[in-house]
């Protein structure tokens, strides 16, 4: 059962990523994604925790993958991160709420409300926790290439002063010579009568 759900998690996705728009070459791996968050999600389920805490674990898989994506694909994330939370969004509890408020079933309603922002929180909280682990691991490694960078940099700088330095050593040496050879010049030279 659980494959079959699995396997209509991708499938929808992938629809509903082509209608609107996702490119061509990314339409496949968006409903691997979306299958993904839905199998562990389901596992997550028959554990027996809770539906929050399922939609948590779920998200932080699916904005972990669409982070990986990105970077292979070289894309944005959201083009894998959007289609990939699409199973999880609650849109039946929201619903639900409606229809609880239309047969005036406060209680119901208010049940199904809360579950909506538990969903809704757990999933907004994946995804930042996520998207700062990734944002905090860019910035080391940002730091770390403007460190090498600024080696480098360093160690060019110190090249040309150092053949600065021999260019001028090179001529002070030049200058010395001739004022030898215009000595020796002065002293060996005998004028003709």
């Amino acid at each position: 059962m659980i494959m079959v759900q699995v396997l209509a998690a991708f499938v929808a996705v992938f629809t509903i990523a082509m209608v609107q728009g996702v490119p061509k070459k990314f339409l496949f791996w968006c409903g691997i994604n979306s299958a993904v968050s839905w199998l562990i999600y389901m596992i997550c389920q028959d554990a027996g925790m809770s539906i929050a805490f399922s939609t948590l674990i779920s998200t932080l898989a699916v904005a972990l993958i669409s982070h990986i994506f990105a970077r292979i694909f070289k894309s944005p994330v959201t083009v894998f991160l959007i289609p990939g939370i699409l199973p999880l969004v609650p849109g039946v509890n929201t619903y639900r709420i409606v229809y609880y408020l239309i047969q005036e079933d406060s209680v119901k309603s208010s049940y199904y409300f809360n579950l909506t922002l538990q969903i809704a929180g757990m999933i907004a909280i994946g995804i930042f926790i996520i998207d700062t682990i990734f944002k905090i691991i860019s910035s080391i490694a940002r730091n770390k290439r403007i460190q090498i960078l600024q080696q480098l940099i360093r160690l060019h700088e110190e090249k040309r002063a150092i053949s600065e330095i021999n260019e001028q050593e090179i001529i002070e040496k030049a200058r010395i010579l001739n004022e030898e050879i215009a000595r020796r010049n002065e002293e060996n030279y005998i004028p003709k009568d």
